[in-house]
């Protein structure tokens, strides 16, 4: 009788840890999974599905590409008078890395025959391996990502940005909310 006694903890005890084990793995290849799914969302391929050919085919689907999007009516309105029929103007810069998009234009691709919207991605950082003149890099020590005209509307205490990408001309925006304001006022004593 005292063996089946010592043997029935020493089972649950084994079970416990059997179940602990097999818990870490699932969790293990729940983690791995989602991040491998993050890295698929980032827009990762430049100039893989471009919307326009080049400036002047992106400035002819601007109206529509901007009235496509999801911003506010004002931001789509404004957009369209500042870019107007040459898309003149607008800020070079570079796309953050890890800078989220709220939309963009894309395709078509080998997935969809027309162009299609894509929501919120993430602006992936490539590897450079190499300088213009052939040196390698130290794997990791540069990155890139793509360069464009930007246009800047502030509404509603949102900055709303229109991206024309140089790579793909793929219509895109984002938008930012401040973390804190700053406010001014008088008090009179008493």
């Amino acid at each position: 009788m005292k063996k089946k006694a010592l043997k029935r903890p020493a089972q649950v005890a084994l079970v416990v840890i059997m179940a602990l084990i097999a818990f870490t793995v699932i969790a293990l290849v729940i983690a791995l999974a989602s991040s491998a799914n993050a890295a698929e969302l980032e827009w990762r391929h430049f100039g893989a599905a471009p919307y326009a050919t080049s400036h002047e085919d992106a400035c002819r689907k601007s109206r529509a590409a901007i009235d496509g999007f999801s911003m506010p009516l004002a931001a789509k309105e404004h957009f369209k008078a500042v870019l107007g029929a040459t898309c003149s103007g607008g800020t070079e810069v570079w796309l953050m890395p890890h800078q989220q998009l709220e939309q963009m234009w894309s395709g078509p691709d080998a997935h969809n025959k027309s162009a299609h919207l894509m929501n919120r991605k993430p602006v992936a950082e490539l590897s450079v391996i190499k300088s213009p003149e052939g040196r390698p890099y130290p794997k990791g020590s540069v990155g890139e990502s793509p360069k464009t005209l930007s246009w800047t509307f502030i509404y509603e205490g949102k900055t709303y940005v229109l991206y024309l990408p140089r790579v793909c001309f793929n219509w895109s925006w984002s938008v930012t909310v401040p973390e804190c304001a700053t406010v001014a006022y008088t008090v009179d004593p008493g």
